[in-house]
Order: structure tokens, then C-alpha cells, then sequence
């Protein structure tokens, strides 16, 4: 019994292995390219409107647009890029904004420990995978992410609370690791 165990530990291993496949050098290059182009333009948009938003009426109010329309912005941008666009963290604030996947973690834990591999892609049964960091790297949004009791201001710490009463984003320092952009090709 111990050695039929052992079998499918390693069969499913092998299988498992086998999805992952190696992309050529520049079909990799490629994807890293248009990956890297993809997210500093969805990054644009949202940190645009998002600034817009708290000069025009404040912080409260660019949260309750950020919450409404972040997902817009990232979706007219899936659709014309014909990318599946998602950010993700381990410290998610909208529950959709969660690690997802063994490899979105395995990712994750790789991003974190080393910093200066700030992107990757693989091809994965079907799909090709790529993957970016999104660190901290305005002041302003340490106003919504930043320490509670020195970055946020009272009125935003409460409307948050509100309306995400299992919050997991703050805290966080300028440079520091936020989340990670992930976009799906079907091939």
C-alpha cells in the first residue's frame, strides 16, 4: 500500500510538471513586452482617475469610486487587449482582490523574496501566464493603505471599516510590495 502511495505521489507529480511549459525566447520576450505595457497602462488609468478623485472631492469619495470603478477601467482594458486582467495580494481589501491559485501564491512567495524579479510568464495548460508587482510608490496612497493611526485620516479609517469590514490593506510603507498584476492569454 505504501509503495502504490509513493506511485501516484510521483505520477502526479510528473502529470502536474507536464502542464508547465517552456515558452521560446521570444514568444517569452514578447509576453513580458506587451505583460509590462498591459499593466503600466491599466496602473495608469486607475492611479489617474483615482488621484483625480481625491483632489475633486476627497479621499471617502475616491475609495467609493475606486471600489465602483477600478473593475471598469480594468475590464474596458481586458477586453481591448483580449487579456484576462487581475490584481492580487495577500493583503487584499475587496475579497475578489485575493490570491487565488497554488500559483498565484507560488508567485507570490517568489515576488517577495526576491524583489528584484519583478515579473515572470509560463505557459500553463493552455493559457500563457504573466505576472507583475505593484509596489507602494505614491504618497498618496498611503491615505487609504498606509499606517492606520499616522497615514490614515479618521473619517477614511471608519468609511472603510464600513465598507470593508474585513480589510486587509494597510499598513504599508512607500516601496514596499502591494500586490501583483496577473493577465490570462488563451492560446
Amino acid at each position: 500500500m505504501k509503495r502504490f502511495v509513493e506511485i501516484i505521489i510521483i505520477l502526479t507529480t510528473v502529470v502536474g510538471c507536464q502542464k508547465v511549459k517552456e515558452l521560446s525566447v521570444p514568444e517569452k520576450e514578447a509576453y513580458l513586452t506587451i505583460g509590462d505595457s498591459i499593466s503600466n497602462q491599466v496602473q495608469a488609468v486607475l492611479l489617474s482617475n483615482v488621484s483625480q478623485k481625491i483632489q475633486e472631492s476627497g479621499v471617502v469619495q475616491a475609495i467609493e469610486f475606486c471600489s465602483e470603478k477600478a473593475l471598469f477601467f480594468t475590464d474596458s482594458l481586458s477586453v481591448n487587449h483580449q487579456v484576462k486582467i487581475q490584481r492580487l495580494t495577500d493583503r487584499n481589501r475587496n475579497p475578489n482582490n485575493g490570491l487565488q491559485s497554488e500559483m498565484d501564491q507560488k508567485i507570490w512567495n517568489e515576488f517577495r523574496l526576491n524583489p528584484k524579479n519583478n515579473q515572470q510568464v509560463f505557459e500553463d495548460n493552455g493559457s500563457v501566464f504573466y505576472y507583475k508587482t505593484i509596489s507602494m510608490g505614491m504618497p498618496a496612497c498611503l491615505r487609504c493603505h498606509g499606517d492606520k493611526e499616522t497615514d490614515i485620516e479618521p473619517e477614511t479609517r471608519a468609511y472603510i471599516q464600513m465598507k470593508y469590514p474585513n480589510d486587509l490593506a494597510t499598513g504599508y510603507e512607500l516601496g514596499t510590495l502591494r500586490g501583483m498584476w496577473k493577465m490570462e492569454w488563451k492560446r
